[in-house]
């Protein structure tokens, strides 16, 4: 992680957003959530963002080797500039499952844009010590939603997200709480001691 910080620092890059997907399913499962074409409409403006911003760089990492959105998009072009530009990197390792943890992903990053279904990618990398945000498009109210409204971290879409960060960046001081976990983080453990291991 510090490396892969440290060359794209090198290279440039002034703010690195890692975003984590969630289970993708083709358009004809009919129990699937989000849809590839769903996916694909949610990392274009990241794409965007990438192929006009030199200051700027995504890290994906998804949850399956498949998902990985060179696997998926291999034919779009803006994604192969963005991949070009060497500022667009997916993490992956593994043959099916993408042993890459969270974490991983999460400490090259300045912030983590995850998933309000599911949100344990965005929990680790709060856990981390990394701003992280979570996408709530299907708003849904689970358990934790009246947890994740005491502080900044739920947006409606990919667009509202890249938004905050953007103000966030520029330093707006309405924006300056912007993925940070801290009021909450000892709900969900109460034991950062960093003797998880032992």
């Amino acid at each position: 992680s510090r490396n892969l910080r440290n060359n794209l620092k090198n290279n440039g890059v002034e703010y690195i957003i890692t975003y984590f997907d969630e289970s993708i399913q083709k358009k004809e499962d009919k129990y699937g959530l989000l849809h590839e074409e769903d996916h694909y409409q949610e990392l274009l403006p990241l794409i965007k963002l990438v192929n006009t911003d030199e200051t700027l760089a995504v890290i994906t990492k998804s949850q399956y080797q498949r998902y990985s959105p060179s696997i998926l998009y291999k034919n779009d072009n803006e994604l192969n500039n963005a991949i070009q530009s060497g500022r667009w990197v997916e993490l992956s390792c593994g043959k099916y499952r993408n042993n890459i943890f969270p974490a991983e992903a999460a400490l090259v990053s300045d912030i983590v844009i995850g998933h309000f279904g599911g949100a344990t990618a965005g929990l680790e990398a709060a856990m981390a010590g990394r701003r992280s945000i979570l996408l709530n498009p299907y708003n849904f109210n689970g358990a934790n939603y009246r947890i994740f409204k005491q502080v900044d971290i739920l947006y409606t879409d990919m667009s509202a997200a890249l938004n905050a960060i953007s103000l966030f960046r520029q330093k707006n001081p309405e924006s300056k709480n912007l993925g940070d976990w801290s009021p909450i983080i000892d709900l969900f453990d109460q034991y950062r001691d960093g003797n998880s291991s032992v």
